[in-house]
């Protein structure tokens, strides 16, 4: 469709330009400029008030700027900087993903200490966020530092008084917006960032879930019973109080348990090493459980291919036992006739690999420009701007060869690769695209259209063997959705757990067909990945956490906490 941008001629925006649509229209991306489209015209902001919001003049501070008009001259929207590889914000909250992407307790420090200084200047101006959410921020994918303010409009100016705040950040104690209100959703957000908890969740025995429902969080934040009350306890999957830093756990505890309103901490202290106090893991009279080995460093992953066991750890990568050194971003696949392990990156857009042991001839690797690569099944997968490349493996002799198996198409813009799919958005219908990868035969690549979904903010997705969990937000809670596929990825069914613990994705799928999965509450879930069988059978067990990172090996279930890889299975 064509617009005009006051002043600066027009634009053509396509399906290929598309971003994100939101409660308030479409959010399109070309060039270096955000167009943001208006359903309803009549929630445009006044002119006026964008003039007030360009007094914030920081390069972290996404404001609106010109004009947008449609072939009548009617204002529909206004453009802004577009903020390219960025993520948001949320995704910080779970401990696997910062493990996963490297990010330390030091570089969360220096993000909530980069938020604090801009919004210290946005008051500065005269201004408010009052809806500081988690998802009105940005955060660069590179360092993880930098954040990007975003839904600007909304701000409270001095001419335009705010109204809307989302329930769980609000200040139920104030009648009004202010700086400390300010000051207390962003208590909220970096609390979550820390500790990966919101502070007002946890269990309280005079708070029941099946009772209040989803007022239970708003209740207990009326009434200050937060994390820092005796009577509550926290998931295990949540990170340690006490490794926050101490003059912000006083600021926490001050605002969430004692009600005492103040602007956050002028310095931010050192990073605390939190005691862990190592737990022993053992079978109970239901699981056998035996540990299997141990290593010097956090495990980030397992997986069994072609009968090599890989695990990945914070410091090393080790096959079958074998130490092996790996670069940040590296993905590893064995070669299918020898096992010859291949390792591929990006560097600065371009795809490129190595081969082990170096007595290899190099891999030849085609010139592949592209933003993301995946690794699923044993197959390498690159995102290309509207393509997603299969790569194949070639071993000629003594050497080893990359080349285009197949490629498909996918939106540029409104896709984001999680573990073993892709989620795109196709101006407000939501599509999963999942590569299913063969070794004898060409592959195939499933684009189904999941309507049910359709209003959620997707944060988290994982597929395996016909099962897929994604994490989304939706009326100020999150939930897991799982969905179950038939054999061609046609049907499916599809079930949501609403307001859960906004943790990570824990399940895996043994090639029997035997799903095990732990929730957030401990309990572990086993049913069958076959289409239209309902049944599930959900085990309690004091041994069972969710800190144990579900894995296989064949038809064997295995998982791993810090540093130790386990085998269960029941007795």
């Amino acid at each position: 469709m064509k617009y005009y941008i006051r002043g600066k001629g027009s634009v053509k925006l396509t399906r290929n330009d598309f971003i994100f649509k939101g409660g308030e229209g479409v959010v399109y991306g070309k060039g270096n400029v955000a167009y943001k489209i208006f359903d309803d015209p009549a929630g445009l902001i006044p002119e006026a008030k964008i003039r007030e919001l360009a007094k914030l003049q920081r390069r972290e501070i996404i404001t609106p700027l010109d004009a947008v008009l449609d072939k009548s001259n009617a204002r529909v929207g206004f453009t802004m900087r577009l903020v390219k590889d960025a993520i948001p914000l949320a995704k910080l909250f779970t401990a696997s993903f910062k493990k996963r992407n490297g990010i330390t307790d030091t570089i969360i420090l220096e993000l909530v200490e980069a938020m604090k200084e801009v919004i210290t200047y946005i008051h500065e101006t005269g201004c408010l966020m009052v809806d500081g959410n988690e998802f009105n921020y940005l955060v660069d994918k590179s360092s993880y530092k930098c954040p990007y303010f975003i839904d600007v409009n909304s701000y409270q100016t001095p001419g335009f008084p705010a109204t809307a705040i989302m329930p769980s950040i609000r200040d139920w104690h104030s009648n009004s917006f202010s700086d400390l209100t300010d000051w207390f959703s962003f208590a909220i957000i970096t609390f979550q960032l820390f500790i990966g908890l919101h502070p007002y969740k946890g269990r309280h025995p005079g708070y029941s879930r099946k009772t209040m429902g989803h007022s239970l969080q708003y209740n207990r934040m009326k009434d200050n019973v937060s994390v820092f009350n005796k009577d509550v306890s926290i998931p295990p999957s949540a990170g340690k109080l006490d490794s926050i830093p101490q003059n912000y756990r006083n600021w926490f505890k001050n605002l969430f348990e004692l009600g005492k309103r103040s602007p956050p901490p002028a310095a931010a202290g050192s990073v605390l090493t939190a005691t862990s106090g190592k737990r022993i893991i053992k079978g109970t009279d239901r699981f056998d459980i035996k540990l299997l080995r141990e290593y010097n460093s956090e495990i980030l992953a397992y997986k069994v291919v072609y009968g090599k066991e890989i695990i990945k750890t914070e410091n090393h990568l080790y096959i079958d036992g074998q130490r092996i050194e790996m670069a940040p971003g590296e993905k590893l696949i064995l070669s299918p006739r020898m096992r010859i392990p291949i390792l591929a990156k990006i560097a600065e857009n371009v795809a490129s690999c190595r081969v082990l042991p170096a007595v290899v001839t190099p891999a030849k690797f085609p010139k592949i420009e592209c933003s993301e690569i995946m690794e699923i099944d044993n197959a390498l997968y690159f995102k290309c701007r509207d393509k997603l490349v299969e790569m194949q493996i070639i071993e000629k002799n003594d050497r080893i060869i990359a080349a285009v198996k197949s490629h498909w198409n996918i939106l540029p813009k409104s896709n984001q690769a999680l573990d073993g799919l892709i989620c795109q958005n196709a101006l407000g219908a939501p599509y999963l695209v999942i590569p299913r990868p063969r070794l004898d035969g060409p592959s195939s690549c499933v684009n189904i259209h999941i309507p049910e979904i359709a209003n959620f903010r997707i944060l988290n997705a994982r597929h395996e063997n016909r099962i897929c969990m994604i994490i989304g937000h939706k009326d100020d809670r999150y939930s897991r959705i799982i969905l179950k596929f038939d054999e061609s990825y046609i049907k499916y069914d599809l079930h949501i757990i609403e307001d859960i613990e906004y943790t990570g994705i824990n399940f895996t799928v043994l090639d029997n067909g035997v799903v095990i999965a732990i929730n957030d509450e401990g309990s572990l879930d086993i049913f069958s990945n076959r289409y239209g069988m309902d049944r599930i059978d959900i085990l309690m067990d004091s041994n069972i956490e969710s800190t144990m990172q579900l894995c296989k090996d064949g038809v064997a279930a295995r998982f791993y906490r810090r540093n130790q890889l386990f085998s269960i299975r029941m007795k």
